[in-house]
């Protein structure tokens, strides 16, 4: 069995690496480019859900692989506040898609006003961490949770919840297929 991630990122190849090999033993997983239209900084749970599917469906058909996998990382509104939001897509080489959600936490105001102004996560964080390209490695998962969960491990919880229709078949019934 063959996944594409749709990304060269570090943090997402290693997360992607760890739950396809530990789901699929004999699979090999790789990575690529893939040019898609969305937003570098997605806003909202809509936009970054339509960016991983999309990163999905482009790895998937682009390759010919069995699986094609978008990992996307957002902001969504919460009750309480701005929050980070990651979610993984994966599209299967017969048109199924799903999608599964990770780690939700909140981000300072100071970080959430200069994204919304137009300035991508990353950066910011790489900023306020006093760091270089912090999206390889801990992301603002791991900058603001003191390391405790970073933000493979975010993209990791995303990526299975996606997987659960090949995991599981039976449960979403003979119409998902």
């Amino acid at each position: 069995m063959q996944a594409v991630l749709a990304s060269t990122n570090r943090a997402k190849l290693m997360a992607t690496q760890a739950v396809i090999t530990r789901v699929f033993p004999d699979s090999r997983v790789r990575s690529v480019t893939v040019a898609v239209e969305v937003p570098a900084q997605p806003i909202g749970d809509e936009q970054t859900q339509a960016g991983a599917i999309a990163r999905a469906r482009a790895a998937v058909s682009q390759s010919g692989a069995d699986f094609g996998i978008g990992l996307e990382g957002g902001l969504r509104q919460t009750l309480a506040g701005w929050a980070l939001c990651s979610w993984a897509a994966v599209a299967d080489a017969h048109g199924t898609v799903a999608v599964g959600g990770g780690g939700i936490l909140l981000l300072p105001p100071h970080v959430v006003e200069r994204v919304l102004a137009g300035e991508e996560l990353s950066p910011v964080m790489d900023e306020l961490a006093q760091a270089t390209e912090t999206r390889h490695g801990l992301g603002a998962s791991g900058i603001l949770s003191g390391g405790l969960i970073d933000r493979g491990h975010i993209f990791e919880d995303a990526l299975i919840c996606a997987l659960v229709p090949w995991l599981h078949p039976a449960f979403q019934g003979p119409s998902s297929r």
